[in-house]
């Protein structure tokens, strides 16, 4: 129980007045301590302790009672000690695992552990031998196929939180745990931790949260262990080595088992047919379904599983895993699998959000009533039923049901009323309504909302869309200055075209033109541009010709052909261009200021541009004041020259090896961005994956290295595919995920 003692809290004070209470007796000069009343403790209450002094020397001096003997070495004579499991299993199980206490069955226990591909229901078997508790799972069986069958994913995770499993009985062994148990409910008050080497120990099951251990007055328990412990030894060999990705060792441990005739042993790991109606095989047989995308059976599967599963977590997901695979083509069938989970599980909304997502795609407006209704019935009231109206508000709202949509985002905001999603939502409702001004009012507390917390994309996104209901109420001014801390919180092609249009709206050429070198400089670093910034070149294009600044038309042109070289309107300004210059340029034109380079758009200039000199007259609470200098000097100035590296046009290898030599890794971050952007442009979608995984190994996102992986394997490229295997296994810890990995890396090598 290395665990239990690694988690344990601090010892309090060695007084403390609720400590323990010893009678002292003697016997044949031999001194005995006996527990005066219960022992409450953390993990649960010890019932009864006696203690075994051995001899003791007289005279003796008992002024100090029983605690005289704190620090003497004891032990234990007899012992009871009830233990709470969701206690216990909270102190023993760290992220990302979890582990759960079922209701046990015929007088064993039964556990849902968690871990991150989904929920292992198991069954266990303990017993003591001598003072170490040895305990065996059977009956594992999870809904998703994981990198390992269930058992072995238990086994992983016993492994990972410091318990040893026997590789020969296939066991897993806590050992002293009436030792360990004590040194919680001792050790705290200052008593040191008796020897139980001399004991046996018997373990009680008390109901589905409770535990006893206690000794025994007839000695060990030398009774033959039942068939879960034969069959847990003829599975050790082969679970050891998939525990740890010997999968040639493996492959051989099974070919072994199955010459003994050991088949049925192994349909727990996954390794035979499914057979038997019990809870494993149903959930093999989902598995399959799921595997083979059969929706009939899948859903067939799953509720078979529901009505014999006991564990709510595993009837669940196989429900719930049904309802995905008939979600496009059999949306009824999916709501009534989704209906059954909510019922199973009344605290899981997430079920109740895709009921919705089924009812909108089903039109039905009365099936969606009864969704969100039983949505909201599965929440307390206040914060939390606010926040599933929030998103089934926006399930409402992708599915056209705007009417829905906003009468929920209108409940959210009676209990969230600085929540930035619900602001957005209620400021996209009320504009619907055809009230502007309000919708204005919301976006720009949307927008404070989100700078609260820190989230500057979501605050140029709610500037942006404050400031496109500023232009339709006709206030240009009001409009520029939520574009300009936009285009300042966020630095972004789209904030900047905006910018670049209402200035010139406004008359201010200079400032209009400041602004599109900006957007050239987004552009040239950007892989996927929006149709607005597409229009934005095509019109800085025109309007340089249109002013005879030919070199500028040109590498506005330049950069509309890098982003859409399919553009009607890019053969006719091109032939424009050439008929007032026919001399082309020796290289490729670059922005006439670009703001990465140009002097006349240092740090502070920038600043100064796009922080408005005109105060604007907003509420208090509301995103449209004055950027402040030193946020502005980060997103106008310092973050261009990070994130627009000179020389642009360099390629997607030149790059790379540029990011490898640069230390400061917010230069490092964009120039892996710059190089998976040029990847991507001239097609090579495996080297945009490498750069992509250098780019997640530097940010520890493991995300960005599960995609890159897909990508690798899916354009053939092997060898980027072995070296972000390489690159991912240091980022992972321990786990599942370390062993999928590894997994690959043995797939990628053969």
């Amino acid at each position: 129980m290395r665990s239990l003692e690694r988690a344990s809290r601090a010892p309090v004070a060695p007084h403390a007045a609720d400590g323990p209470r010893f009678a002292l007796r003697f016997e044949e000069g031999l001194g005995r301590l006996v527990l005066a009343r219960e022992l409450p403790f953390a993990l649960g209450i010890v019932d009864a302790l006696e203690l075994d002094l051995g001899p003791l020397r007289f005279p003796l001096d008992l002024s100090g009672g029983a605690g005289r003997f704190r620090t003497r070495r004891t032990r234990v004579r007899a012992a009871r000690v009830r233990l709470d499991l969701p206690a216990l299993l909270a102190r023993l199980v760290e992220e990302p695992y979890g582990l759960a206490a079922l209701a046990p069955a015929q007088g064993s226990l039964a556990f849902a552990l968690r871990d991150a591909f989904g929920t292992v229901a198991l069954d266990v078997e303990a017993r003591f031998e001598g003072p170490h508790l040895r305990v065996v799972a059977h009956g594992a069986r999870a809904v998703h196929d994981g990198p390992a069958p269930p058992l072995v994913r238990a086994v992983v995770a016993a492994r990972a939180l410091g318990l040893d499993y026997e590789e020969d009985r296939g066991a897993i062994r806590v050992e002293r745990a009436l030792s360990a148990v004590l040194r919680e409910a001792l050790v705290p008050h200052g008593w040191r931790v008796p020897d139980d080497r001399a004991v046996s120990v018997a373990l009680e099951v008390l109901g589905p949260h409770r535990v006893a251990l206690a000794t025994r007055t007839d000695g060990d328990d030398l009774s033959r262990p039942g068939p879960a412990w034969e069959r847990a030894r003829a599975l050790a060999p082969l679970v050891a080595h998939l525990a740890v990705g010997e999968l040639a060792e493996a492959r051989a441990a099974y070919a072994a088992l199955v010459e003994r005739g050991g088949e049925l042993d192994a349909r727990e790991l996954g390794l035979s047919p499914p057979s038997g109606v019990d809870a494993v095989a149903r959930c093999a047989a989902l598995r399959a379904a799921l595997r083979e995308g059969d929706v009939d059976a899948a859903a067939r599967a799953a509720l078979a599983l529901e009505q014999l599963e006991p564990c709510d977590a595993v009837a669940i997901e196989g429900l719930v895993a049904a309802a995905e695979l008939a979600m496009r083509p059999r949306p009824a069938l999916a709501g009534k699998l989704l209906e059954r989970a909510c019922e199973r599980g009344p605290t899981e909304p997430a079920n109740a959000l895709r009921l919705v997502e089924v009812a909108t795609r089903l039109g039905d407006a009365r099936e969606l009533a009864r969704a969100l209704e039983l949505g909201r019935a599965m929440r307390e009231p206040g914060a939390d039923r606010a926040a599933f109206a929030r998103d089934a508000a926006g399930l409402c709202e992708l599915a056209g049901h705007r009417a829905e949509a906003a009468d929920l985002y209108r409940l959210a905001h009676e209990h969230l009323p600085a929540d930035g999603l619900v602001l957005e939502g209620l400021a996209r409702a009320v504009e619907r309504e055809g009230d502007l001004g309000a919708s204005l009012d919301a976006w720009d507390r949307a927008a404070s909302a989100w700078r609260r917390e820190g989230d500057h994309e979501a605050e140029a996104r709610a500037l942006g869309a404050g400031a496109r209901v500023a232009r339709a109420i006709g206030d240009l001014a009001a409009a520029e200055r939520r574009f300009a801390q936009a285009a300042v919180r966020d630095d972004r092609a789209r904030h900047w075209a905006a910018l670049a249009g209402v200035r010139r709206a406004l008359d201010r050429e200079e400032a209009a033109e400041r602004a599109e070198d900006r957007l050239l400089a987004a552009v040239a670093r950007e892989a996927r541009l929006d149709e607005a910034v597409i229009d934005a070149l095509e019109a800085a294009t025109r309007h340089a010709l249109a002013h005879d600044r030919v070199e500028r038309a040109r590498a506005w042109c330049a950069a509309l052909r890098r982003a859409r070289p399919e553009h009607a309107a890019l053969e006719a300004l091109e032939a424009a261009i050439e008929a007032r210059d026919p001399t082309p340029p020796a290289a490729e034109p670059t922005p006439v200021a670009d703001p990465a380079s140009s002097p006349a758009a240092e740090p502070g200039a920038a600043v100064e541009d796009e922080t408005p000199t005109t105060p604007p007259a907003a509420p208090a609470e509301t995103s449209t004041e004055s950027a402040e200098p030193e946020a502005a000097s980060d997103a106008a100035g310092g973050r261009a020259t990070t994130d627009a590296p000179a020389g642009t046009d360099d390629d997607g290898d030149a790059l790379l090896s540029r990011a490898a030599a640069t230390a400061d890794p917010e230069a490092r971050a964009a120039l892996l961005d710059a190089a998976r952007a040029r990847f991507l442009e001239a097609g090579d979608a495996a080297g945009a994956a490498r750069a992509l995984a250098r780019l997640g190994v530097l940010r520890r996102d493991t995300t960005m290295l599960r995609a890159a992986l897909a990508a690798a394997e899916r354009e053939g490229a092997k060898e980027i595919a072995r070296e972000i295997v390489e690159l991912a296994l240091g980022v992972v810890g321990r786990g599942p995920a370390r062993f999928a990995l590894e997994a690959v890396r043995d797939r990628l090598r053969r």
